[in-house]
């Protein structure tokens, strides 16, 4: 079985929406990687893939943002652990989550921002089939 997580930088974001309670996350590209050992370290490959992450908010700071929106710096908090630039795959369920994201709108070409959500919840969910990207070859390998 392959592990997968999603590399939060150089993932796309093609809007941010509030709907039925949750702030709806909607990737247009969101970067995996996948390898037999650790994804982003060992050999594997990269994806394309739209995703959607739905957080029940306790708080969010969304700016007016240009969509879509390029990142280039993330973390995400699931209870007291910090994930630096990755989403795993499968996403922990229930538990409660701080999501900050940093970029630029306009596919890259306008201003920065930086978005942050916390919830008491998120569901992560993958949309339509991959695309394969590239070989990785690991990051001792580089």
């Amino acid at each position: 079985m392959m592990n997968r997580l999603l590399e939060i930088h150089d993932s796309m974001i093609e809007s941010i929406e509030h709907e039925k309670g949750e702030d709806v996350i909607t990737f247009s590209h969101a970067y995996m990687h996948e390898s037999s050992g650790n994804p982003g370290i060992d050999p594997g490959t990269g994806w394309s893939q739209r995703a959607v992450i739905r957080v029940e908010p306790i708080s969010s700071d969304l700016p007016k943002i240009v969509w879509p929106f390029l990142i280039v710096d993330g973390t995400l908090i699931v209870d007291d652990v910090v994930l630096e630039n990755e989403i795993p795959i499968p996403f922990p369920l229930n538990r409660s989550v701080v999501l900050r994201l940093s970029g630029f709108e306009n596919h890259g070409s306008g201003r920065h921002h930086t978005i942050v959500i916390c919830g008491e919840r998120a569901k992560f969910e993958l949309q339509g089939a991959p695309r394969y990207i590239e070989a990785f070859k690991g990051i001792d390998q580089e």
